[in-house]
């Protein structure tokens, strides 16, 4: 299950892809060794564009800020952007 962890960070993606592909996306967000360093949690499409947060493991540092998405067994680069706000609520 998904929640939040120190362990993780909250991530903001960008690329461009079809929109007629996110069904097709793994969940996985990989480095640049093909290593799963994270999950997605939410996509969408806009004129051709995929956005998306996901978050990714503390533990693994982003190399040269390059991180991936497979599609149909290949590696798609995706850029990763920072998110401008952020809120804490307490429950």
């Amino acid at each position: 299950m998904l929640g939040f962890s120190p362990s993780r960070k909250v991530t903001r993606l960008r690329a461009e892809i079809a929109a007629t592909t996110l069904p097709e996306l793994k969940p996985d967000i990989l480095n640049d060794s093909g290593n799963s360093i994270g999950v997605i949690t939410s996509i969408a499409s806009v004129s051709g564009q995929f956005f998306g947060l996901g978050l990714i493991n503390n533990e693994h540092p982003i190399e040269n800020g390059n991180v991936y998405l497979c599609f149909n067994g290949s590696s798609m680069p995706v850029e990763v952007l920072s998110i401008p706000y952020s809120a804490v609520i307490d429950a």
